[in-house]
């Protein structure tokens, strides 16, 4: 009776040892497509940074505005961008959803957040450079000001799907 109880034991311990051989694969091929399925990183690459200024032009002012905006706005970007300050710069007009909404929005592209680190220095001697004096640039913008309303500024930031 001994052998057979041996030999019983045996073949139990080798049977479990299989299925536990089994299931363990199993587990781990499964752990190997889990890992698989779960996104490594970001879903997207970082690009540039617009910098976007909502206006709202006052009521028959608009092309008073685009036309301020193709004089001092232009030349100021053009600059900003000989400078490498910016990249590139564009306006979009469109009709104002509401009473609260912009009707032109004008935006800056940059190459990363960095570019924005002492940009006010940089940017203010550009201005003053292009209006003469100090009191001309507060003269020019008490002279928008009469034109349109400025309803906000955002920063934002490009994604490049993967």
């Amino acid at each position: 009776m001994r052998p057979l109880h041996t030999l019983l034991v045996l073949a139990i311990s080798l049977s479990l040892a299989t299925e536990r051989a089994r299931i363990d694969a199993g587990q781990k091929k499964n752990e190997e497509a889990a890992a698989d399925d779960t996104p490594k990183g970001l879903p997207y690459t970082e690009g540039t940074v617009w910098a976007l200024t909502f206006v709202r032009t006052k009521p028959g002012m608009t092309n008073d505005y685009i036309r301020n905006l193709s004089g001092l706005y232009r030349k100021i970007a053009e600059e900003m961008k000989k400078e490498g300050l910016i990249i590139s710069y564009k306006i979009l007009m469109g009709s104002a959803a509401n009473k609260d909404d912009w009707d032109i929005m004008t935006m800056l592209e940059y190459k990363n957040m960095a570019a924005l680190d002492g940009l006010d220095d940089k940017v203010q001697a550009i201005v003053t450079k292009a209006l003469g004096t100090e009191e001309k640039v507060k003269e020019a913008n008490v002279k928008r000001n009469e034109i349109r309303d400025i309803l906000g500024e955002k920063i934002v930031r490009e994604v490049i799907l993967k």
